[in-house]
């Protein structure tokens, strides 16, 4: 005989006899419990979906109320398209740490004990650990009326700058034939640190340029970086001189 069980959720057991035409009898029982709904997962990340500098956990709850919660395992967006295990995990929770650098969304899939599953996104992991560094410099002349001397500096950067300083001092040589125009020769830095605009050319480099209105024998400049994870760059100072 059979007997279809439609209840989602709740244990029935049933109970099935037999006799034979001697007389002998027999009992046999069969429990069955239905689950045809998904587990339930929810998650936090503590790198806020942005840039950090610093490792991304990623940790939450299971529940599954009928069969159980068999596993728990993840995939990444860009840099994978398998899925694997969380070993840590129990039937309950689950946590994790990334420390390496990553640009990613990551996704979570949970199974119970009938098979049934649910996939969410646990957000990103966005993680840079790598200052911003210098490349090169140059100075040259422009010509343009205001200042012409300008000098270039390239710097390298993963993901994007999000502030940009710097301080100088120079010395200058002769300024021309003109008598009204003034140089000044210093040998210290007299003034802090100061914002500087900064624009890309191409990749990862990044140029800025910052003119002079007299030629300067040599300038040096030191530099303050920081990219949108957070990470900072105290560099130089760097020489260049008027060739």
């Amino acid at each position: 005989t059979s007997v279809v069980h439609s209840s989602d959720g709740k244990s029935i057991t049933y109970y099935g006899y037999v006799k034979d035409k001697a007389g002998n009898t027999n009992r046999c029982s069969l429990t069955v419990k239905k689950d045809t709904i998904a587990p339930t997962v929810s998650s936090s990340n503590t790198g806020g979906n942005k840039w950090t500098n610093k490792n991304v956990v990623i940790s939450g709850k299971l529940s599954d109320n009928a069969s159980g919660v068999k596993s728990i395992e993840y995939r990444y967006s860009k840099t994978g398209t398998g899925y694997s295990d969380w070993d840590s995990a129990s039937t309950t929770e689950f946590k994790g740490t990334w420390s390496a650098e990553r640009n990613d969304d990551i996704y979570l899939t949970v199974t119970d004990n009938a098979g049934n599953s649910k996939t969410v996104s646990a957000g990103k992991i966005m993680i840079d650990k790598t200052p911003p560094w210098y490349i090169d410099g140059f100075y040259r002349y422009e010509g343009s009326w205001n200042y012409p001397y300008v000098m270039y500096i390239d710097f390298g950067e993963n993901i994007g700058i999000d502030s940009f300083q710097l301080q100088y001092y120079y010395s200058t040589i002769q300024c021309g034939s003109n008598p009204n125009k003034k140089c000044m020769n210093l040998d210290i830095y007299t003034q802090p640190y100061f914002s500087q605009s900064f624009y890309s050319i191409g990749g990862t480099s990044l140029e800025t340029a910052l003119g002079f209105g007299c030629p300067r024998y040599s300038v040096q400049i030191r530099y303050y970086i920081r990219d949108y994870a957070g990470n900072e760059s105290y560099l130089g100072p760097y020489t260049t001189y008027l060739g």
